[in-house]
C-alpha cells in the first residue's frame, strides 16, 4: 500500500474511533489493527498518537468549514446565512446522530494536557467566531446589539446548542436558538 493510502486509512480509522469512543479509550494498537496497517507504517506517517490527534482535528476543521460553506452558498441574504448557521447545526447533529462537536469532546478528554491540542481547538473556535463575525458585518444589522455583541451571542448560542442537542439527542434547542436570533435580527 502506498504511503498516502496508508496515511488515509489510519486517519479514517482514527477519525471513527476518536469521535465514536474517544481519544483516551482508543489505543494505538486498536488503530493499527482496525486500519490493517503495520506499526512502522503508522509511525512513518504520524510521529505519535498526539500527532494523529492533531491531524484528526485539522481534518475535522477543514471538513466543517467546507460543509458549512457548501450549505450556505445557495443562500443569498447575509441575514438568512446567519440563520442558516442554525439550520446547518441541525443537519450536522442529525448526520452525526447527536454525537456532538469533536472539538468540545476532545477538550473534555484531554483538557490542557497537550498544549498543541488546546491550541488547535482554540484556533478552530476562533476561526468559527470570525466566520460568524464576517456574516454579521455583511448583514448590516441595525439593532440594539453591536456587531461584536451579536457575533458573541450567536457564537455562544451555537456552542451551547451543540452541547444541549447532544445531551438531549434533539434539535429542539437549536430551533429555539434560531428563533431567538431571528427575533433579534
Amino acid at each position: 500500500m502506498k504511503s498516502s493510502a496508508v496515511k488515509d486509512k489510519v486517519l479514517e480509522t482514527a477519525t471513527r474511533l476518536f469521535y465514536g469512543q474517544g481519544y483516551n479509550l482508543t489505543g494505538i494498537n486498536q488503530v493499527i489493527d482496525e486500519a490493517g496497517v503495520a506499526r512502522g507504517s503508522l509511525y512513518y506517517n504520524f510521529e505519535s498518537k498526539t500527532d494523529l490527534l492533531l491531524t484528526y482535528l485539522d481534518k475535522c476543521s477543514r471538513f466543517w468549514f467546507e460543509e458549512i460553506d457548501k450549505f450556505l452558498l445557495p443562500i443569498e441574504s447575509p441575514r438568512e446565512k446567519l440563520l442558516g448557521l442554525f439550520d446547518f447545526e441541525v443537519l450536522f447533529q442529525e448526520r452525526l446522530n447527536f454525537g456532538g462537536c469533536p472539538f468540545i469532546k476532545i477538550t473534555s478528554e484531554v483538557g490542557s494536557q497537550y498544549e498543541s491540542v488546546s491550541a488547535e481547538v482554540k484556533q478552530f473556535k476562533l476561526t468559527f467566531k470570525q466566520y460568524i463575525s464576517d456574516l454579521v458585518k455583511d448583514a448590516h444589522i441595525q439593532g440594539f446589539l453591536s456587531d461584536e455583541e451579536l457575533t458573541d451571542m450567536i457564537f455562544f448560542l451555537l456552542d451551547g446548542v451543540d452541547v444541549s442537542s447532544t445531551i438531549f439527542s434533539s434539535t429542539e434547542q437549536i430551533l429555539k436558538a434560531r428563533k431567538i436570533v431571528n427575533k433579534l435580527l
